[in-house]
Formats: structure tokens, sequence, C-alpha cells
């Protein structure tokens, strides 16, 4: 495998608080989720997610029985492992594991029953305060007291650098394989600023400007040197900017011979893609042959609850008017290929909501290339495990049978799978070339495909 196509590089320092909340509650919201249909006894309907969400910052039920269960699961409730949790989080931040230990209310052992009794009791305490929404605060107060724990680091040590970041990256198990590697930045400078979460900062401590500098001077840096060479996807949000402005700045920093060789968009933090400023930000990467990477699945960080809510911004079909304009252009100028990549491909495994994955097949099958516009998707963090293994098999399959196979990008999604898998060798080793799935060659072309106007 020779491209990484999706690596995160900022640190707790260029990350609000406030999306470590939404980060952590889409987590503990999908890991439950897998339990509600043992407690319904059928399957779940999105009447049932949509009520599922309501009840969780009040902690109604069926979340105290669902956390009853989950604190004897065993793996059902792996995604929010204590161990890879603070694996996670000493990552990205200066926080020691006994800090850490303290914040999350668990003892040495570190346990992820000892994690569910730590939000329980914190839960209680609100309850019996009165407030309405006591788990939410709770988290919050879990969410504080992690940052805290950097914060009182960061004011003797210094804050985490990107540089520090991408040394872990490359120093990581499996990590030696990539001979390029996109780092994708994220503008979290507008993204919360009406939540008001109790406790909790809506800014990073490293705002965006000062964010996309730092990792300008580190590719520029590392890739004077020998070792996998770092390209950067500037994080993009119209919100703070006209048209004119938003265009401009993109023009300045993204390009063949401009430091940021893409784009990233995030929509479950507010935005969407058909956004009148993004127009003329689209019709430049046109122009000049940028790819355009977006977050595209029914969960992730920074997303406003885990039902259709804002994560509902990044459904597939929210791009159908923008690829259709541009494909209309491409008939009326001369311009270049138009590259999309609709990230995760909605988790191949997961079967909540398989419409996303049917939907995005179907944009990738209309939008071919063939008019100039052509739309890809990446696996990244799909580590399949247990039971999900054969299903996931079954989608790769659909994949392989609809052609599509030369427009799936490989990616791990470093750091953000950490409180799932601390190996990008199981990201390889998921393809399983001996079954006939995922091919590394496809991989590859696909990565050249995707990345050869820059």
């Amino acid at each position: 495998m020779h491209t990484n196509i999706h690596v995160h590089l900022f640190s707790a320092d260029h990350t609000p608080p406030a999306q470590l909340y939404y980060m952590l509650r889409g987590a503990l919201h999908s890991a439950a989720r897998g339990l509600l249909p043992k407690l319904l006894g059928r399957p779940i309907t999105s009447d049932d997610l949509r009520r599922f969400d309501r009840s969780m910052d009040r902690f109604d039920w069926p979340w105290p029985v669902l956390f009853q269960l989950a604190s004897a699961a065993g793996d059902t409730f792996s995604m929010v492992d204590v161990s890879r949790l603070i694996t996670m989080f000493r990552t990205v931040s200066r926080a020691s594991q006994s800090d850490l230990r303290a914040a999350l209310r668990v003892d040495d052992r570190e346990t992820q029953a000892d994690l569910l009794k730590g939000l329980l009791a914190r839960t209680a305490e609100h309850r019996r305060a009165g407030r309405p929404l006591p788990f939410r605060d709770a988290l919050c107060d879990v969410v504080k007291e992690l940052y805290d724990a950097h914060e009182a680091k960061a004011s003797i040590y210094g804050r985490v650098t990107q540089e520090e970041l991408w040394d872990k990256f490359k120093n990581s198990p499996g990590a030696d394989q990539y001979q390029r590697v996109i780092a994708l930045s994220v503008n979290f400078d507008e993204a919360f600023l009406d939540d008001n979460l109790p406790g909790l900062s809506s800014f990073a401590a490293i705002e965006f400007a000062d964010q996309i500098a730092e990792l300008e001077q580190l590719a520029a840096k590392n890739n004077r040197g020998s070792g996998p060479r770092l390209l950067p996807f500037l994080g993009v949000d119209p919100r703070g900017h006209n048209a004119r402005t938003l265009s401009e700045f993109v023009r300045s920093k993204v390009g063949k011979t401009k430091p940021f060789k893409g784009l990233k968009l995030y929509p479950p933090m507010g935005l969407l893609p058909t956004d009148d400023r993004l127009r003329p930000v689209f019709d430049y990467c046109q122009d000049e042959g940028v790819p355009v990477l977006s977050h595209c699945t029914v969960g992730g960080a920074g997303v406003r609850g885990s039902s259709r809510t804002f994560a509902d911004l990044a459904h597939p079909l929210k791009w159908e008017d923008v690829l259709n304009r541009l494909e209309r252009r491409a008939r009326e100028q001369s311009t270049k290929m138009f590259r999309l990549c609709l990230a995760h491909f909605d988790r191949l495994e997961d079967p909540d909501d398989v419409s996303w994955c049917d939907e995005l097949m179907g944009l990738m099958r209309r939008f071919d290339g063939s008019g100039k516009v052509e739309v890809y998707s990446d696996i990244a963090f799909d580590v399949v495990t247990g039971s999900s293994r054969k299903r996931y098999g079954d989608n790769v399959a659909r994949v392989l049978d609809h052609g599509l196979g030369d427009r799936v990008l490989f990616g791990s999604d470093w750091w953000n799978y950490l409180y799932e898998c601390d190996d990008e060798s199981a990201f390889v080793s998921q393809l399983d070339v001996d079954r006939g799935w995922w091919k590394s060659a496809d991989f590859d072309t696909a990565a050249d495909k995707f990345l050869q106007d820059v």
C-alpha cells in the first residue's frame, strides 16, 4: 500500500473541547445502538433512533438499562474501550496516563465498566441537582477534566505541534509502508459557536490560521528529506467568508504549485456543499484539477446528535446538485476532471442505514468521469472484526460487481481510530486479498488517479 489518503495531524490544541464532546457522544451512541435491538427484541427503526438520540442527554429509558448491559457486554462496547481512549488522548495531548484515569474515574485496570460507572455517578449527581440534561452535563465534565489535565502540562511544556504528531504517526506500527500521506486539516473556528455546552470552550487554543501555517511549514520541511511525502489538504468552511474572500483564500493556498494539494470539507459541523460561497471554490478545483475530500457518514466527530440532525448534511445526495452543475460546466468550458472523494463509504460493515452506501454507489456509477466529474470513496476507519466480517465482505463484493473497485481509496483515519486500533497494519490486513476482496494494486491505481493533477 503506497498511499494513505486519510490522516489527521491536529492535536488537542488545534481542537475545541466541544469537538471532543461530540466525538465521545457519537461513539457512545453508536456502540449502545448495537445493544438496542437485543433489548427491544426486534430490528430498530428510524423512529427508534430519533427517540433514542433525544433520550440520551436526559438519560431516560433505555439508556440506564443499556449502560448496565454494556458494563457486562465485553467487546460489544469496544468503541469506548477506556485503555484505547486513553491512548488516543495521550497521543494528541500532554496529559499523563494517571491524569486521564482520574478524569475518567477509572482505576489501574482501565476497564470500560469503570468508565461507564463513572459516567453514571456523574449523571446521578447532575440529576440530584435537578439538571434537565444530566448525561450531557456529565459528559461535559469528563471532557473538561481531560482538557484541564492537558492544559496543566501544556502551560509547562508547550503546545502539541503537528510535527510531533507526524513523528508519532511515522513511528507507529505499519506506517513505513506509505510513500504518500494526505494530512487533512479541519477548520473548527466557526463550528461550535452556538452550542453553549456547559463548561466547554468552542475555541481551539491554536486557531485555524495558525494551524494551516504550521502544517504548511511541516510539509515544506518534511518533503525536502527522505521518507513518505506529506500532502496537506486545506480545511474549508464558508462561514466567516463571503464568496470572494473564500475563493481568494483557497486560490492562494491550494494547487499543484501551492502548499496545499486538495480541499477537505466536514459537513456535519454545520455546512452544506451547496452553500453559494463554495461555488467559485469548486469551479477553481475543476479548472485546476484540485481533488476534494468530504466526510460522508451518519456519525463522526462534530456531529450534533447521532441521528438525522447535523449528520444529515453529510448525506451523499447533498452533493448531487453540485456535481450536476460541474458536469454541465465541463460541457460548456474547457476544464480538468473534478474529483470528489466522499469519505468512509459509511463504514461498509454498518447495517443501520444501508441507503447511504447505496446512494453513494449510485453517485459513483453516475459520475464516472465520462462527464469530467468523478466520484470516489475511501474506507478510512474500517477496522472490521467479529460478526461484521461476512457482511463487510458481501458489501465489498457489491462494490466490485458494480465495477467501482478502481475508485475506492485506502485510508486509516489516524489518529481518530486509536480508541479502536493502534496498528496501521491492521487496516491493511482487512483487505483480505486471499478472499478476493480489495486489492492493494487497485488502491494504488485509484490514489494515482485521484491525485494525478497535484
